[in-house]
């Protein structure tokens, strides 16, 4: 007579269980992938930033280095 209902919420526990343990797999698998992308994004950004800072710092460098040639030049011609 108990044995029936009994089941019945057994079986209704280990299927909400099971239906718990797939929301936190596909939440632990989102937040993951958000983290993977925004890591990637980031360290993108930040090799971007970095490359730019480089390539500004060679092209000062390589504009003085001109500007003081065409000084010694100009001295020369004095």
């Amino acid at each position: 007579m108990y044995s029936c209902p009994m089941a019945y919420a057994t079986f209704c526990l280990a299927d909400q269980l099971n239906a718990l343990i797939t929301a936190s797999k596909q939440a632990s698998k989102q937040a993951s992938k958000q983290a993977s992308k925004q890591a990637s994004k980031q360290a993108s950004k930040q090799a971007s930033k970095q490359a730019s800072k480089q390539a500004s710092k060679q092209a000062s460098k390589q504009a003085s280095i001109r500007l003081l040639q065409v000084f010694v030049y100009w001295l020369s011609l004095l």
